[in-house]
């Protein structure tokens, strides 16, 4: 797989922004062992739900329905970074997975519907895969990932130290499994993202270095091998000075993702490098685009599995961001790359009042969809309504 040097300005190329529903789930949160910092605000997350007062007093209007506010206290202690969305605990709500650094343990917020628990400890998600009490050690970006195909949201931990990939266990818990992987590069790193670049059928991970101490950490391309990843980073990309940002999308359309990259030195750089897989190769994929039933981009959370036609095989999983970037963006549309040809079936999992809802859209042709996207709209209640050009 090669990567072309046909860098251009990506301010404008970053596709669509992070709905505001949970991106700004940044500051910290209420919660019974510990809280974040933040100054008092007031965010409106589409959850309904009470809100919360500072006091840690609930408050709702009676008989209003729809999004409610939540306000999130201030306290002091940790030097939070990013967060990420998920239902890790299959409730049917969005749970928060906060990075912390300064030595500070991450957190894992899990949503009890009025508050905010802190599970991180219980969980395994504390330490990020680093170490906890030494300040130049931290977790910088968590992002999501079912990097083994088995249908479960993993969480990767990109850090200030040892980056961790935590596999979800089923129950609660989440291992690290970054050392028997070849993941656990010891270094100073911004961000992961995930994208199956060649359309194998698995994950691949870039992660990038920073530059910090007048040193040039750098990225790394790791090919997802099955058992262990591989370093496949080619010199177009070794070669580039410390970038902050880094996201997959496939910005010219073709089937095949292509990377955007943020620089942090002070020349800066706004970078694409385009995919140079082949046509037959960049085709064998899938791209899904979850809206609700307006056209908003309001599902955020949601998660979408891919099966082959007529089966319960998993062919892969991804979920509708919640909150990538480090000084950047990301693309809404969901990528999956298909080892095989042939009809999928494709469940949209969304959280709603009534808990996880899952629609299918059967015999999706991935074929019909070359060059565009698989747009499915999904009401308040988890059904589907629209689905153009396809077939429910």
């Amino acid at each position: 797989m090669s990567f072309s040097r046909r860098y251009r300005i990506a301010k404008c190329v970053l596709l669509a922004m992070v709905v505001a529903l949970l991106t700004a789930f940044t500051p910290g949160l209420s919660a019974q062992t510990r809280t974040l910092t933040v100054d008092d605000l007031r965010l409106e997350i589409g959850l309904s739900s009470p809100v919360i007062w500072p006091d840690g007093q609930a408050d709702s209007e009676e008989g209003e329905s729809g999004p409610q506010l939540f306000v999130l206290s201030r306290a002091g202690g940790e030097a939070t970074q990013l967060t990420d969305g998920f239902d890790f605990d299959r409730d049917g709500d969005l749970d928060l997975c906060v990075a912390n650094m300064d030595g500070d343990a991450n957190g894992l917020f899990r949503n009890d519907g009025i508050r905010f628990v802190d599970v991180a400890i219980e969980s395994g998600l504390d330490a990020g895969g680093r170490a906890l009490g030494v300040r130049s050690n931290g977790t910088v970006r968590p992002t999501l990932v079912d990097f083994d195909n088995d249908g479960a949201l993993d969480v990767f931990m990109a850090n200030y130290g040892p980056n961790g990939l935590f596999r979800n266990t089923g129950d609660g818990r989440f291992e690290n499994v970054a050392p028997r992987l070849g993941l656990a590069i010891d270094g100073y790193y911004d961000t992961g993202t995930w994208g199956d670049y060649n359309n194998d059928g698995r994950l691949d991970l870039y992660v990038n270095g920073t530059v910090t101490g007048g040193q040039n950490h750098r990225d790394y391309l790791l090919h997802n091998d099955g058992d262990r990843f591989t370093d496949v980073t080619p010199r177009v990309l070794g070669d580039l000075a410390a970038d902050h940002g880094a996201h997959w999308a496939d910005f010219d359309n073709d089937g095949a993702l292509d990377l955007a990259l943020t620089g942090a030195t002070a020349d800066g750089m706004h970078y694409v490098a385009f995919n140079g897989a082949s046509e037959q190769q960049a085709r064998r994929s899938l791209q899904v685009l979850v809206l609700d039933d307006r056209g908003h981009y309001t599902r955020a959370g949601s998660e979408i599995r891919v099966f082959a036609g007529g089966t319960g095989r998993l062919l892969g999983m991804g979920i509708v961001d919640t909150g990538s970037g480090y000084n950047s963006q990301n693309a809404m549309p969901v990528h999956f790359g298909l080892a095989e040809e042939g009809l999928v079936d494709v469940e949209v999992t969304t959280m709603t009042t009534q808990g996880r809802k899952t629609a299918r859209v059967s015999e999706v042709d991935p074929m019909a969809y070359a060059g565009r996207w698989l747009v499915v709209k999904v009401d308040a209640d988890g059904q589907v309504q629209e689905i153009p050009g396809g077939s429910q």
